[in-house]
């Protein structure tokens, strides 16, 4: 896939104004599906925190010019997962992304009782919720499940840990970076 030009002149016109009011919804995509590329293109420098992050589970982050764009982290569990991608601009989150993958351990128990049937693995069903969340002004929060949209209507409780988390992993990863820095 081909570098394009287009996403990189409206990054680097984004990042060469001093933008103090919050990005667009549609703005916030744009430089997303920019920092994506420039994964895909492996054109990031990628930083691994070293320990699991009691937050995330394992973390990596992405930087562009040693300013960190992207941070990735999964947890996995033995029954399920879940995972997190943060955005980035100008050292601001402005995107998460979060995934939820787990047993659904009221349904299963209501349908296999425990005092009537041994735990079969096989027969459990799961969760699976993605939340998109665009921190524009005003703050866009998407909540679905397949392909359909369960609500659009804004979490606090969770957008806070989300963010708490978030900046958990940053300062994990800020570890790295200045370690790594001193043994220059």
């Amino acid at each position: 896939m081909p570098f394009n030009l287009n996403l990189l002149i409206l990054f680097l016109t984004h990042m060469a104004s001093t933008q103090t009011t919050p990005l667009s919804e549609t703005e916030i995509e744009r430089y997303v599906q920019w920092v994506d590329q420039l994964k895909v293109e492996h054109q990031l420098d990628r930083i691994s925190y070293p320990n699991m992050s009691g937050c995330g589970g394992a973390v990596d982050g992405y930087y562009f010019n040693q300013k960190l764009v992207l941070i990735e982290s999964i947890y996995n569990a033995e029954l399920g997962f879940s995972s997190r991608k943060y955005y980035l601009e100008q050292d601001s989150f402005v995107k998460i992304i979060y995934h939820e993958h787990f047993a659904d351990w009221d349904r299963y128990q209501a349908d296999y009782p425990p005092d009537k049937f041994d735990f079969d693995a096989s027969k459990m069903t799961y969760t699976d919720t993605l939340y998109s969340i665009f921190l524009a002004h005003p703050a866009v929060f998407y909540k679905t499940a397949g392909n359909h949209l369960i609500s659009k209507n804004p979490e606090q409780p969770l957008l806070d840990r989300l963010l708490s988390c978030g900046q958990e992993m940053k300062n994990e990863l800020h570890e790295v970076t200045d370690q790594a820095d001193s043994l220059k």
